[in-house]
């Protein structure tokens, strides 16, 4: 099928401030009473091989600067709970679910600068500010090894936590 490309408009001055590429910017519809409209985006299926990858991400920074973010989030809500946010892969019934892999990029020095530390991964549960109720929990579980055989139905997958190695001196 035929492609669609969206993309801003190009910012050819030399003013780094005010010649800025143009947004994209693409919303559900609002509603005076019901809910807003919702924004699906789906990589295509295929009736007999693969579906299509989805990519979301940043461009590199050029020679100065830094890449940009890449933020998930969810509204505030005043009445009842905000939007939770999943990451999720799809079942595979001939081969193996896919990984959820979270990965900090590489914290490279460059001659004659001094370098920085590796980035950071935080798991922070929610916080409460209600009377006799208790912060969120922050729970790893390895996987359930489900097939019942008597004879061997497979293990249950293991919780590895380990520190950073240091190789230097």
């Amino acid at each position: 099928g035929g492609a669609i490309f969206l993309q801003g408009g190009i910012g050819l001055g030399g003013n780094p401030v005010l010649n800025t590429g143009g947004d994209v910017n693409v919303r559900g519809g609002a509603a005076a009473v019901g809910h807003g409209g919702s924004v699906f985006l789906e990589s295509g299926e295929s009736a007999s091989t693969s579906s299509g990858s989805m990519f979301v991400g940043t461009a590199d920074a050029g020679m100065v600067g830094v890449s940009g973010g890449v933020m998930l989030s969810s509204g505030n809500a005043s009445v009842g709970a905000s939007g939770s946010i999943s990451l999720r892969t799809g079942d595979a019934f001939h081969g193996a679910g896919g990984d959820i892999t979270l990965t900090v990029g590489v914290s490279a020095r460059m001659p004659h600068v001094v370098g920085s530390d590796g980035g950071d991964i935080l798991l922070v549960a929610g916080e409460t500010r209600n009377e006799r109720r208790s912060g969120g929990m922050v729970a790893i579980t390895g996987g359930i090894g489900s097939n019942p055989s008597e004879v061997d139905g497979g293990d249950g997958g293991a919780v590895v936590i380990t520190g950073g190695e240091a190789l230097g001196e």
